[in-house]
């Protein structure tokens, strides 16, 4: 799917001029009720709709591509966006590929756009938890409450809890996997529903930061295993709060560790495999839109180095959905979370 989804690609910003103008043509009053900029806004979202198109394309099955379109859906309803306008741009969008793609490739993706119309009718009136939360640790019961304090930018309450958790017995992997993880899914969550803003959701993930910092300082080493691993965050993916869990995760278990962080260029990446000989290269992706640089990446990896490449493994929320993605993107590896027995190999 390689191919197609570089003709996706190079038809994005047509398509998404397309779809818009067909939008706006069919409903001329959101014109007066969201301007000039609801109008950009509009075809921002649907120039992305077909990078995580790519990214399905890339992972074999449409489940990442559902999966956004049921989350932008709730985006949008919480910002009072007409609910039949997310299911009319993949109309449009259908409609400008069937003209610009052979009968074969256009059939592949009007099969992901109709199993995204399926998934979004049944989102509206499921209750059911995404699948991508669905294989997260058990949260500890002062999960929610840390939420709050974290959106309501409370240092020192937050403090206060985390150290009350050490304190109780919690390591460092227990307040990564069980504390931090997932009320920073609570966050983004709330961030989705449009109950909290941008500042809030930024403050919440610096505060983190630092209180990983303050974790990971006082964690029991064990002793060097003689192993190296590097980690980051494939190119494109900002989010690395993920990667920096568990990279330490490896550290404290004993592996001399290089943790790379966001946004890592696929050259710069091959360049430390070849100066510094890892035995394990760990990769995140946090949306399906990435999954083709993924894909790209590893590729790469398998085509520099060879039989001997480091061992690969991947993770990140857009992984989440699809358990089974590693293996057909070629890693060796996959865990959804800094719980290293939780990491599924070949």
């Amino acid at each position: 799917m390689a191919i197609l989804s570089e003709i996706l690609h190079e038809h994005s910003d047509a398509a998404a001029d397309y779809a818009t103008a067909r939008i706006y043509v069919t409903h001329p009053d959101l014109q007066h009720r969201f301007g000039d900029k609801g109008k950009r806004s509009c075809r921002a979202d649907i120039a992305l709709h077909i990078s995580f198109l790519t990214g399905a394309l890339s992972s074999g099955n449409s489940k990442p591509f559902t999966e956004y379109i049921c989350w932008l859906d709730s985006v949008l309803v919480a910002r009072n966006v007409p609910s039949n306008s997310l299911g009319e741009s993949l109309h449009w969008l259908a409609n400008y590929f069937e003209h610009k793609l052979c009968p074969i490739d256009h059939a592949t993706v009007l099969a992901i756009f109709n199993d995204a119309s399926s998934a979004l009718s049944t989102a509206r009136v499921s209750t059911q938890i995404p699948a991508f939360m669905q294989c997260l640790p058990i949260p500890h019961q002062a999960t929610s409450s840390l939420t709050d304090k974290l959106v309501a930018g409370n240092v020192r309450e937050t403090h206060e809890l985390l150290h009350q958790a050490y304190l109780d017995g919690a390591e460092y992997l227990d307040i990564t996997t069980h504390l931090l993880q997932p009320s920073m899914y609570q966050v983004g969550h709330l961030w989705q529903q449009n109950r909290i803003s941008v500042a809030q959701e930024h403050l919440a993930t610096a505060i983190v930061q630092n209180e990983l910092t303050q974790a990971f300082s006082i964690a029991d080493f064990s002793p060097p295993n003689g192993k190296r691993a590097l980690f980051a965050c494939v190119e494109g993916n900002l989010h690395s709060i993920g990667i920096r869990m568990v990279a330490d995760s490896f550290e404290l278990a004993g592996w001399e560790v290089q943790q790379l962080g966001a946004n890592l260029p696929i050259t710069a990446l091959l360049s430390q495999i070849s100066a510094w000989h890892p035995e394990l290269v760990g990769l995140s992706v946090s949306q399906a839109q990435h999954l083709e640089t993924l894909r790209r990446t590893i590729a790469a990896i398998h085509g520099e180095f060879g039989e001997h490449r480091p061992q690969i493994m991947i993770g990140g929320l857009s992984t989440n959905a699809l358990s089974e993605m590693w293996r057909t993107l070629k890693a060796d590896s996959w865990s959804p979370s800094a719980d290293l027995t939780q990491i599924e190999t070949s």
